[in-house]
């Protein structure tokens, strides 16, 4: 792996220095963190398999758990060697730490943590089945710990100055890799309540309490997993006019991703969430949102998650069948689009006056 430097270069090649004299990693070192992240999470997915579809799987010690720790093993050791190569001296100086890799290291102690807190817990109570495994302490730690090792490429290119909002995508490609494993991980988590795990949209409600609650859960599973989606995408164009093909990429391996954990069972939703974001994508290369144009940035904020759940829903109805009534499939459309509004809101507030939290003066 290429060394961090504290000089300007251009950003295809290598970072520059920030103002208070932090280093900077290279593009190609933010390239082998998103690299080997994709081990970590594919790590991740491949342990979720094993838990759904091997029952009886009751030991920490699986070739499983094995294949992910040894992704974040390997991870650690390039960090450390990134984190080495900047030190000056013999011990660790957090004030040369590369831009966007200090959480990075507190990630590790956190997965550490969790790692041993995970065999612990896994030996004393056995292992968790279903939901509860994804509310585990030890599962939760691990999660934190590891989201904060995977966005670091993200949080790199983020504060470099070297990557202006119109950076060309190659430049990005890190950061936007790196983003699209942080909305999986995300999914994962929440795949208790994931469209891409759903059975409700074609499953006819019953009369009663649990027809009712069938729905809730179905209409609850399109919008969370909206606004995991769509979020990132916001966030990525609040910094940079996003590259054709952002959308599609966090959609289509985050759907890829949770139906692989149930042998896609519902894999027709990965090419409806590719058409989807492709289709988003001309979108944004044709209204170009961006704080530079918060109205383009509103009506993206609307129209993209449309387009990704008009396509799911499409498909959906085509491959396994809609049970629910128009109002509730063209309903639960527009709630996409309005919570879509929401996010935009937050992740591009109206500007405040100029003064407003000034202190009067005596």
């Amino acid at each position: 792996m290429a060394s961090s430097r504290t000089t300007t270069t251009p950003a295809a090649t290598a970072g520059a220095a920030s103002a208070e004299g932090r280093p900077r990693a290279r593009w190609g070192d933010d390239l082998a963190a998103a690299l080997l992240g994709t081990w970590v999470v594919g790590g991740l997915f491949v342990d979720g398999w094993a838990h759904v579809n091997q029952p009886g799987l009751e030991t920490f010690f699986s070739p499983w758990h094995a294949f992910f720790y040894a992704g974040f093993l390997v991870s650690t050791l390039v960090l450390a060697r990134l984190v080495a190569r900047s030190q000056r001296g013999g011990r660790l100086d957090p004030a040369l730490v590369p831009a966007g890799y200090g959480l990075g290291l507190v990630g590790v102690a956190m997965f550490v943590a969790g790692g041993v807190a995970d065999g612990a817990w896994h030996t004393m109570f056995g292992v968790e089945v279903s939901v509860a495994a994804l509310l585990s302490p030890s599962h939760l730690l691990l999660l934190s710990g590891g989201l904060l090792m995977v966005t670091s490429p993200v949080r790199s290119a983020w504060s470099s100055p070297d990557l202006p909002a119109r950076a060309p995508a190659l430049a990005l490609l890190p950061a936007l890799w790196a983003t699209a494993l942080t909305t999986a991980v995300v999914l994962f988590f929440f795949q208790y309540l994931s469209a891409f795990v759903s059975r409700a949209p074609s499953t006819p409600a019953p009369e009663g309490p649990a027809g009712l609650l069938t729905t809730i859960v179905g209409l609850a599973s399109v919008l969370v997993t909206n606004l995991i989606v769509v979020a990132p995408v916001l966030l990525l164009a609040r910094r940079w006019r996003l590259p054709f093909g952002t959308v599609a990429l966090i959609a289509t391996l985050g759907a890829a991703g949770l139906t692989s954990l149930r042998e896609f069972a519902l894999g027709a939703l990965v090419p409806a969430m590719l058409a989807g974001g492709l289709a988003a994508d001309l979108l944004v290369a044709r209204l170009r949102p961006g704080p530079d144009r918060p109205a383009a940035f509103r009506a993206a904020a609307v129209l993209v998650p449309l387009l990704l759940w008009g396509a799911w829903m499409a498909v959906y109805a085509l491959a396994y069948g809609i049970a629910w009534p128009p109002e509730l499939w063209a309903g639960v459309l527009g709630m996409t689009g309005l919570s879509g509004l929401g996010l935009s809101v937050l992740v591009l507030p109206p500007a405040v006056p100029d003064g407003t939290w000034d202190v009067p003066s005596a």
